[in-house]
């Protein structure tokens, strides 16, 4: 299942290929069975305002970020120290 954020008031997504009704939560997710993402997608496109949160995340830091040696956390590119395990060994940028 993919989480998607729907757009505020919303309290369900009915599908439109086959009626299917799927509850939001209450942070304004809804959980939908992965075979509707390609409805969810041609819907999002201007015109409902759903947002998957797991594409723009990645978005967001795609191509940022230190990786911690010991840890393997992704800290932010300005941190001097790991926030998880405090190293200050980062792997060499590529």
């Amino acid at each position: 299942m993919s989480r998607w954020t729907v757009p505020p008031g919303c309290v369900s997504i009915k599908m439109k290929s086959d009626g299917k009704e799927y509850p939001v939560d209450r942070r304004g997710n809804v959980h939908v069975d992965d075979h509707y993402d390609a409805e969810m997608k041609r819907s999002a496109h201007n015109k409902y305002g759903y947002a998957n949160p797991g594409v723009i995340v990645q978005d967001m830091h795609k191509g940022s970020g230190k990786v911690c040696v010991k840890c393997n956390f992704v800290a932010f590119s300005f941190s001097k120290t790991c926030p998880k395990c405090k190293s200050d060994e980062f792997k060499p940028e590529e």
